[in-house]
């Protein structure tokens, strides 16, 4: 089951209805099983951080996907952050 969805990704990343959405769809799958592996265990749609961990590298990996952004390092810092927050946290804690 997809943590985040299509339209999630593109109201986040602000696209338009109609665009090609192919590089998308295989940059959410990408960051949804980086984001498992990261935190080792399954993602789940119904826990924020979850989701947000998703968003977060989507929007960094398909805004920049050459690595260069103004915005790279408070992105992988608060990236950092989350997926600490996610592995480490107690289950209830993480929600």
């Amino acid at each position: 089951m997809a943590v985040v969805t299509l339209q999630q990704a593109m109201d986040r990343l602000r696209m338009d209805e109609g665009v090609p959405t192919g590089d998308l769809e295989r940059t959410i799958a990408a960051a949804e099983a980086f984001v498992a592996a990261a935190i080792g265990r399954k993602l789940d749609p119904k826990r924020p951080l979850d989701v947000e961990a998703v968003l977060m590298l989507v929007t960094a990996w398909y805004t920049a996907p050459d690595g260069s952004s103004e915005m790279q390092g408070a992105a992988v810092r608060a990236f950092t952050a989350v997926i600490k927050q996610l592995k480490y946290a107690a289950p209830e804690e993480a929600t």
